[in-house]
């Protein structure tokens, strides 16, 4: 069993030893791995909105994305309607009168 495994390896390495190499410049191997990445991706994104067709959640995902929509609407009004009662904000700071009063005096 040792002599026919030891046949079969050196039989491999010599078949590796006849096969040419070749080398990628770098910008190739470069826009390889850019390609790799890119398909990765475009696979990754493919598979999830096939699992949103399947599940159901481009409905989901869109009522998701409309509701934050809605709570940043409000949270704007809210910091609006906080701002129209702010004192400070109708018309300068409270320490102004007392900064212009000072000013006048001499």
């Amino acid at each position: 069993m040792g002599i026919l495994w030891k046949a079969k390896i050196e039989k491999l390495y010599e078949e590796l030893g006849n096969m040419e190499v070749v080398f990628f410049t770098p910008e190739a191997e470069a826009d390889l791995d850019q390609d790799f990445k890119d398909m990765r991706l475009e696979q990754r994104e493919a598979r999830k909105q096939l699992r949103r067709q399947i599940y159901g959640w481009s409905d989901k995902q869109k009522q998701i994305e409309e509701q934050q929509k809605e709570d940043l609407d409000k949270q704007k009004q809210i910091e609006e309607q906080q701002e129209d009662l702010n004192p400070n904000s109708w018309g300068g700071n409270s320490h102004d009168i007392f900064n212009n009063r000072g000013s006048s005096y001499y």
